[in-house]
C-alpha cells in the first residue's frame, strides 16, 4: 500500500502523525506492524525505523487507560543519542517519559528498580538499554563439564534483574543481527536473556538494516 489510515496515532501523536506525510510508507509499516503484533523490521537504513516502531506502538496502545511499559535495547551509542531523544522528540512528554539506563550497573539497576515501582500518571514509559544488559551468566551443575549444553541460565544471575520481574508490553531489539539465533554454535550470554525474555512480552519487534550480518 502507498499509505494507511491510524486510528491512534493522529490523536495521541500528531507531531509524528504529521511527520509521516512526506514518507506515507512509515503509516503502511506502523498499520501492518499494529495488526501483526511481532515482527521484524528490516527496512533499509534511513528509512525511519524508529518512527515506525514508535507509531506502531501507539497505534497498538489505542485508548488503553494503564500505564504501559515498553523496553528497548539498542547499541550502547544508540541508547540515549538515538532512542531517547526520539521518543522526546515525537511523544508528548505529559503522556509519555522515558528512563535511559546509563551509569555504572548499581545506578542502572536502582534507576530501573524505582521507575518500575514508583506510581505514575504517565500513558507509556519508555526503558532504553544497551543491547549488553540483556545478558545471563550461566550456572553449571555441581559436577558436570562447562559446556554449552549444561549451561543453566537463572533470572537471579541476570546483569539486570530488575528487567526479568515484570511482563512489558513491548520489546525492541534494534540492531538486533547482533543476537541472531544460530543452529550452530554456543548460546550467548544475551541470547540467553533474550530467550527469556520473549516470554514476558505482549508484542517483540526486532528492528535491522542489515539482518544478515552487513549483507
Amino acid at each position: 500500500a502507498d499509505d494507511a489510515v491510524l486510528s491512534h496515532v493522529p490523536n495521541s501523536c500528531p507531531k509524528m502523525h504529521a511527520a509521516m506525510d512526506t514518507r506515507t510508507y512509515q503509516r503502511v509499516a506502523a498499520a501492518w506492524g499494529h495488526h501483526t503484533g511481532s515482527f521484524l523490521l528490516a527496512d533499509q537504513q534511513g528509512l525511519g525505523k524508529s518512527i515506525e516502531t514508535l507509531a506502531t506502538i501507539m497505534e497498538s496502545a489505542g485508548a488503553s487507560t494503564s500505564t504501559q511499559y515498553h523496553l528497548i535495547f539498542a547499541p550502547l551509542v544508540a541508547v540515549e543519542s538515538v532512542w531517547s531523544r526520539e521518543v522526546q522528540r515525537w511523544l508528548d512528554s505529559n503522556h509519555a517519559g522515558v528512563l535511559p539506563l546509563t551509569g555504572s550497573l548499581a545506578e542502572r539497576q536502582e534507576a530501573l528498580v524505582a521507575a518500575l515501582d514508583t506510581p505514575t500518571d504517565l500513558a507509556h514509559v519508555f526503558v532504553v538499554a544497551n543491547i549488553e544488559s540483556a545478558r545471563i551468566k550461566p550456572h553449571y551443575p555441581e559436577g558436570k563439564p562447562r559446556t554449552a549444553k549444561n549451561a543453566r541460565y537463572d533470572t537471579a544471575d541476570a546483569v539486570l534483574p530488575a528487567l526479568f520481574g515484570r511482563i512489558w508490553d513491548t520489546i525492541v531489539v534494534d540492531e538486533c543481527q547482533r543476537a541472531l539465533i544460530r543452529t550452530t554454535g554456543s548460546p550467548t550470554q544475551v541470547r540467553a536473556g533474550f530467550s527469556i525474555l520473549s516470554k514476558s512480552s505482549e508484542r517483540r519487534i526486532a528492528l535491522s538494516g542489515t539482518p544478515i550480518r552487513g549483507k
